[in-house]
């Protein structure tokens, strides 16, 4: 039996920003780099992509979820609810650094989205909307 792809497709989860190395988490990179070292891989220096932990930029996560978002009406996101769920939770996991708790509740076409993350000098708590079919031109972080 074929399986018929749902329309509209999910979108590809955008490429993060690329912030660097975040300072907050020297002891961190210490610890993974002595890891690597152990068992014999090399440092590749990769490009640091999403938002520090301490630095979670909400107003872009938030355009950003919108833009991507947009083309999926409240029925449609009530019906699919499942996969978007999943798709904005790897979403978070691509722009966000060291998450420690993700939380997203549909509340009709709205979308509630907490966030709990971690670096050396603690844990930080972040909560916001995202309204799908907001006017494109309000609101926009870009």
């Amino acid at each position: 039996m074929a399986v018929m792809a749902a329309f509209p497709p999910l979108p590809g989860i955008p490429t993060a920003p690329q912030t660097g190395i975040d300072p907050r988490q020297r002891r961190t990179r210490e610890i993974l780099g002595n890891l690597q070292e152990a068992i014999g891989l090399e440092n590749k220096g990769a490009p640091v992509r999403g938002y520090h932990a301490s630095a979670v930029n909400v107003g872009k996560l938030q355009a950003t979820l919108e833009r991507c978002l947009r083309r999926f009406s409240e029925p449609v996101i009530e019906a699919r609810w499942g996969e978007i769920h999943v798709w904005v939770v790897d979403f978070l996991g691509v722009w966000v650094q060291r998450r420690k708790e993700i939380g997203v509740e549909r509340h009709g076409a709205a979308l509630h989205v907490r966030l709990k993350t971690q670096d050396d000098f603690g844990y930080y708590e972040y909560a916001f909307d995202v309204f799908p079919h907001r006017d494109a031109d309000e609101g926009s972080a870009e």
